[in-house]
């Protein structure tokens, strides 16, 4: 026998796409279109469109997986059919949403205490880039741009207005900025260890356990 308490409490508990999928289960098994059954209490369309989004979103940016990818896992697993180009405006809706939770995450980071700061090269259409990071213990800051010193650095946002504790590595650019440097124990091991495999010298080698 069909509980409709059961069911109402069923369909507000599940996450993400999955109304969509509990939707079909009960118009087959019962001939209900519960779509129609809970139009106020449950707007799932709404629902499923929204959460369609956010997890296109999170499997792009996230995840990492390409469009096609992620289009085709909506259309076989979900049976929600979704193009590239949608794909491409949720990330472009969510970026732009984003704007004004970034610049109030830029403002914690300059008032933090310590900063942990770093680069890496990435490739962005072809073209080499650099992924800046400022974090702390709570947020992480992330952002590219073509370059790799200070002009990169201004853009940013922080390190130019930051006055506490700049942990980071010996990238001399760094140090044009008048903060509290302290120099990051991670690179210090890379860098021994490095040496020890390079030139296995006592010197090294004792360095390195010490500071290990």
């Amino acid at each position: 026998m069909w509980d409709m308490k059961h069911d109402r409490s069923l369909m507000s508990s599940f996450p993400g796409m999955l109304p969509n999928i509990v939707h079909k289960y009960w118009k087959i098994r019962t001939g209900i279109d519960l779509l129609r059954l809970f139009p106020k209490r449950l707007p799932v369309r709404h629902n499923i469109r929204i959460h369609t989004k956010v997890n296109a979103v999170y499997m792009s940016q996230y995840q990492l997986l390409p469009y096609e990818r992620i289009k085709d896992h909506f259309e076989s697993q979900m049976d929600i059919p979704l193009s590239v180009g949608s794909i491409y405006n949720f990330n472009k809706s969510a970026y732009e949403r984003l704007e004004g939770f970034e610049q109030w995450l830029i403002q914690e980071l300059i008032e933090s205490e310590v900063n942990h700061v770093d680069e890496t090269g990435i490739n962005i259409d072809g073209t080499r880039h650099w992924l800046h990071c400022v974090s702390n213990s709570r947020f992480t800051y992330l952002y590219s741009h073509k370059l790799r010193g200070t002009i990169a650095m201004e853009s940013g946002g922080v390190i130019p207005l930051y006055k506490g504790i700049l942990c980071h590595d010996h990238w001399k650019p760094y140090y044009s900025y008048s903060c509290t440097h302290s120099l990051c124990n991670a690179h210090h091991l890379r860098e021994l260890e490095r040496a020890v495999k390079s030139k296995t010298t006592k010197n090294g080698q004792r360095r390195c356990s010490i500071s290990c």
